[in-house]
């Protein structure tokens, strides 16, 4: 896939690995320790027209082998589709897949999956133990041949969760921080509102904040904004180094493998 990826794409562009954006910020589960916050969010729906100029922006900065359609939980979206065929129409060459809990596939219309299908877009189920027939749904999928496949947790029937440690007081050592955190690899680069942040924490904090009346601050230095900038390779070096707010996150203190649960705010 990544080899006909690089013999489709422009080579006068860097490549982004990686990159996901929230459809809604909102969830129909309200998982525990989203690291969304989407438990937290009011309900919003991204604009068609809004991120459509965006994506031409990113599309002309950079080439993107790997897309996520995300929320809070996406197929809220009542457009999702026309968001599909929008995104394909943009990135050609790009993987997009729709990070899903699975919960709304069940009745999800013919156009859903004709849309997927049409326009080669991936289904993720984050798979917690609910209540699903995944059975019928992956069925479903592979009569349209759709790409679908379930994100777990390695070597677990269901995906576990893990908890993230956040510094109230912003006195961890940003740079070390920076240095032991996966997403310092590029594994969550986030994108809203016209600006790439390095993961989904510091690109939803603004949830948290909201929420409990906090001040967690999201500086200029804490993301790239696509249209200040000349070159794609601007995105790429900003990526890598560390920022500012890795200050709020205590990654020494995270917790791994815990079962599902639903929030409680």
């Amino acid at each position: 896939m990544f080899i006909k990826f690089l013999r489709k794409r422009e080579k006068t562009k860097p490549i982004l690995n990686y990159f996901c954006f929230a459809l809604v910020e909102h969830c129909n589960l309200n998982c525990k320790y989203c690291d969304h916050f989407s438990p937290l969010a009011e309900k919003q729906y991204a604009d068609i027209n809004v991120l459509k100029k965006h994506f031409i922006r990113i599309s002309k900065l950079i080439d993107v082998y790997n897309i996520g359609i995300m929320g809070g939980e996406p197929l809220l979206h009542p457009n999702i589709n026309l968001f599909i065929k929008v995104i394909r129409k943009i990135f050609k060459n790009s993987k997009i897949n729709i990070y899903t809990n699975g919960i709304l596939l069940r009745n999800k219309d013919d156009s859903f999956w004709e849309a997927c299908s049409k326009y080669k877009i991936g289904i993720i189920i984050t798979k917690y133990p609910l209540m699903l027939n995944f059975k019928t749904i992956i069925n479903k999928a592979k009569n349209k041949n759709i790409p679908i496949s379930f994100y777990v947790t390695e070597g677990e029937n269901y995906r576990k969760m893990y908890k993230m440690a956040l510094n109230l007081e912003g006195t961890q050592d940003a740079l070390k921080m920076h240095e032991i955190c996966w997403n310092n690899k590029g594994n969550c680069t986030y994108f809203e509102n016209g600006k790439f942040f390095q993961c989904s924490i510091v690109g939803n904090i603004h949830n948290f904040n909201d929420y409990f009346k906090t001040n967690l601050t999201v500086s200029d230095k804490d993301y790239i904004d696509i249209y200040k900038i000349k070159k794609g390779e601007e995105i790429i070096k900003f990526l890598k180094k560390p920022i500012p707010f890795c200050k709020y996150c205590n990654i020494n203190k995270r917790e791994y493998g815990i079962p599902f649960s639903v929030s409680k705010k």
